[in-house]
C-alpha cells in the first residue's frame, strides 16, 4: 500500500511541475525513474531470489528401448538448474540451462554415436507449461526408441518442431 502511495506522491510532483510550465532537470528525471523502479522490483524483490545448482545427469544408464541395450553416458555434464519461488516459497518456475554431451553405445557390437543435447528446458509451475528447445537426446516425445532431435517440444502437449537429426535405434542397429 505504501507503494501506491509513493507513486501517487511522485505523479502528483510531475504533474504539478507540468501545469507551471517547468521541466524537471534530467537529474530529477533519472531519480525519479529510479524511485519508480525501485517501487516496482521491491515487490519482486520480496521473494526469495533464484537458487541456481549444478545439476548432474544420471550416467551409465542402460537402456533397452531399440530392443538391444544400449549405454548412455555424459562426458561433457555442465547444466545447471534454476529455481524461481514466490513470497511463500513455492516453486514456480524453473529453467535447466548448459552444456550437455551425450554418448549411445551398443554395448554387443562398441559402436557409438555422441552428440551435443544442449538446449533449455523451461517449467512453468504456476502456468503448467513444459518445454524443451535446442537439441534433446534419448526418449522424445512420441518418437520410437531413442533419437537426437532438434527444435522445440512441448512436453504438456507432446506437439514437437523442428526435425530428427538421428534415430540412435538406427544408427546403432546390430
Amino acid at each position: 500500500m505504501r507503494r501506491l502511495a509513493l507513486l501517487g506522491e511522485l505523479a502528483a510532483v510531475l504533474r504539478e511541475r507540468g501545469r507551471h510550465g517547468r521541466h524537471l532537470p534530467r537529474p530529477m528525471i533519472a531519480i525519479g525513474l529510479a524511485v519508480i523502479s525501485a517501487v516496482f522490483m521491491s515487490g519482486v524483490a520480496a521473494a526469495a531470489r533464484p537458487s541456481r545448482e549444478f545439476l548432474p545427469p544420471p550416467d551409465g544408464l542402460l537402456d533397452t528401448g531399440c530392443g538391444y541395450e544400449i549405454l548412455v553416458t555424459f562426458p561433457v555434464q555442465n547444466e545447471y538448474i534454476t529455481t524461481f519461488v514466490d513470497q511463500a516459497g513455492d516453486v514456480t518456475k524453473i529453467i535447466i540451462t548448459g552444456h550437455l554431451v551425450v554418448t549411445f553405445s551398443n554395448t554387443a557390437t562398441g559402436e557409438s554415436l555422441t552428440t551435443n543435447i544442449s538446449g533449455p528446458s523451461h517449467m512453468n509451475l504456476v502456468r503448467g507449461t513444459s518445454s524443451s528447445e535446442g537439441r534433446t537426446g534419448g526418449p522424445v516425445g512420441s518418437l520410437p526408441g531413442l533419437s537426437v532431435f532438434a527444435g522445440r517440444i512441448d512436453n504438456v502437449s507432446g506437439s514437437m518442431h523442428g526435425h530428427l537429426q538421428a534415430s540412435v535405434c538406427d544408427v546403432l542397429a546390430p
